[in-house]
């Protein structure tokens, strides 16, 4: 898929063609009629690691990129919106679960399919109540034993993962 951001050629701003500048060391796209730097930062998302019973929650994506393949539950950070929240809200719609405890696990760059760059924030869920049942873009929810999981949709989603087997002492 194409990225948006790549292939920008006018001004988001006024809609004047783009050139380009060096600002920081790095070539960056520049509106003269503007005089602004349009920078090309990534798009925020959450994911949510669950790991119960030596297995991880898992959502089939009902929607591309990626549709029919397996993911973290995930999800767009909201204008105005905190990582937090956008990560509760996301489980909740995708899972059907509440979230009563979670830590911040690390922060992932990763190429994108759709956008350039997408930050991963992930979050380790070790508190959640509920019953588990998929919604929104998420087709099928279910944990998947760890010496049993599908292909991911996302590598970066695999590697949150093994942080939290890692970190817990379960791997």
């Amino acid at each position: 898929m194409v990225s948006i951001e790549r292939d920008a050629k006018f001004c988001p701003y006024c809609g004047h063609s783009l050139g380009s500048v060096v600002v920081e060391g790095k070539q960056r796209s520049y509106c003269e009629s503007c005089k602004r730097v349009i920078y090309d930062n990534p798009v925020p998302v959450v994911a949510g690691v669950i790991i119960k019973d030596n297995g991880v929650l898992l959502v089939k994506r009902g929607i591309e990129p990626r549709k029919d393949y397996w993911s973290l539950p995930s999800g767009f950070i909201d204008t105005m919106e905190d990582a937090e929240t956008a990560m509760i809200r996301e489980m909740k719609e995708e899972t059907n679960l509440d979230i009563k405890k979670a830590r911040y696990i690390t922060s992932i760059a990763q190429r994108g399919m759709r956008y350039n760059s997408v930050l991963i924030i992930g979050f380790h869920i070790t508190e959640y109540k509920g019953e588990l049942e998929p919604g929104d873009d998420a087709v099928e929810a279910k944990f998947f034993k760890m010496d049993n999981l599908p292909e991911f949709a996302f590598s970066k989603h695999y590697e949150l993962v093994k942080i939290v087997l890692k970190k817990e002492k379960l791997l």
